[in-house]
């Protein structure tokens, strides 16, 4: 796989490509353009509730229903947290992340909100799910693994959600990501 990344030349501003071979894809590359299309018919075949249990399995949603139900009692609420509405509260809040408004209440509202939305979770429980969820008990993670790794509280979703990227059907030809195609522009805390 060759991947190519701007380098400046030190004598001018122009911008030359530079050839890596270092850099390789962590998804398997199939053989043929033939075995490509298999993977991709299989892959688009299957329905949107598939593919959300594809990427948050029954293993990932039991215990986090059961720590997310223990957190919020602990917390003095009495509110019962089953998997349907866990489910329904991921759902909704990747939905949230294709339809921007500027805020959560925003959402809500009768005026601009999402009826989707609105008749799916109300908010006193969307709130209590959001400011509750529990990935991971705090006393399973011992204090150097804490200091280590800042997204330790969220480790099983993003191994769940990179186990399935990497399923994703990769094309047989060399790739070229460009800047135009990721949407993001800002930096990460932990890079």
């Amino acid at each position: 796989m060759i991947i190519h990344k701007k380098v400046k030349k030190e004598s001018s501003r122009a911008e030359l490509w530079k050839i890596d071979n270092n850099f390789q894809f962590a998804t398997a590359k199939p053989q043929s353009l033939a075995v490509y299309e298999n993977q991709i018919q299989r892959f688009a075949s299957k329905s949107n509730i598939a593919r959300f249990f594809d990427y948050f399995p029954q293993s990932l949603l039991d215990p986090m229903t059961d720590f997310t139900g223990r957190k919020i009692v602990e917390s003095g609420y009495d509110m019962h947290v089953s998997k349907p509405v866990l489910i329904k509260f991921i759902a909704l809040s990747l939905r949230m992340n294709f339809y921007r408004l500027p805020s959560v209440n925003h959402y809500f509202s009768n005026s601009i909100g999402d009826i989707t939305i609105k008749q799916t979770i109300n908010r006193q429980t969307f709130y209590r799910l959001r400011n509750h969820l529990k990935c991971v008990p705090d006393n399973f993670v011992d204090q150097e693994t804490k200091q280590k790794d800042p997204l330790w509280k969220v480790r099983p979703v993003l191994n769940s959600i990179r186990d399935c990227m990497q399923k994703i059907p990769c094309p047989p030809d060399h790739c070229c990501v460009d800047e135009q195609i990721i949407l993001f522009s800002g930096g990460m805390p932990f890079t």
